[in-house]
C-alpha cells in the first residue's frame, strides 16, 4: 500500500513539473526585425537579453502563456551610428521605454502550430498583435509584421527612408 501510495505521489510530482510555464533562456533568445530602406535596400537587425515566461500546451488546465520582454539597449543593425540613433528620441527613446513586451490574452493551438492573440507594448503605446508560433522542443519561432507609425516609431522619417511595415521574427529558446 506504501509503494502505491509512493509511486502515485511521484506520479503527480513528475505531472505538476510538465504543468509548470518555462522560463526563457536569455542567451540564446532573441528577436530579429528587417524594414525597407530607401525601397530597395533592407535593414536587418536583433534585440536580445529576452524574459519572460512560456507555456502553450492547451491540453493542460492551466490557460497558455506568452509573457515576454526584451531589452530595447541590445538593438543591433550591424551600424553603430544608426544603433545609437534608434535608440535616442524620435525612434525608440531607450531612457524612457526600456522594454518591448507581448503578453498573450489567448493562445489557440492549431495542427502545428499556435494562434497567440495578445498585446505588443512598445515605445509606450499598446496595441493587438496575432502571432502564429510553432514550436520544436524547447525553441518556439514566429513571425508577424508592424506598423511603425502605429507606435510612433520615426514620425520624423519619411516612408521613402524607412518603411513602414517592419516584419518581426521572434525565436524563444525554452530552459
Amino acid at each position: 500500500m506504501l509503494i502505491k501510495k509512493l509511486f502515485v505521489y511521484v506520479v503527480l510530482l513528475l505531472f505538476s513539473c510538465i504543468l509548470t510555464a518555462q522560463n526563457v533562456d536569455s542567451s540564446l533568445s532573441y528577436v530579429s526585425f528587417e524594414v525597407k530602406n530607401m525601397g530597395f535596400n533592407a535593414v536587418k537587425g536583433s534585440l536580445s537579453q529576452m524574459t519572460g515566461t512560456v507555456l502553450l500546451s492547451p491540453d493542460l488546465p492551466r490557460n497558455p502563456i506568452l509573457d515576454i520582454c526584451l531589452a530595447v539597449k541590445t538593438i543591433n543593425t550591424n551600424n553603430t551610428k544608426r544603433d545609437e540613433n534608434l535608440r535616442k528620441g524620435g525612434f525608440f527613446e531607450i531612457e524612457k521605454y526600456p522594454n518591448i513586451c507581448i503578453v498573450s490574452h489567448k493562445i489557440t493551438k492549431k495542427i502545428n502550430t499556435y494562434v497567440v492573440e495578445g498585446n505588443l507594448s512598445l515605445h509606450g503605446i499598446t496595441k493587438p498583435v496575432i502571432i502564429e508560433l510553432y514550436q520544436e522542443n524547447k525553441v518556439i519561432k514566429g513571425t508577424f509584421s508592424i506598423n511603425r507609425f502605429d507606435y510612433n516609431l520615426g514620425n520624423d522619417t519619411s516612408r521613402f527612408m524607412v518603411s513602414d511595415t517592419v516584419k518581426i521574427d521572434i525565436t524563444c529558446v525554452l530552459k
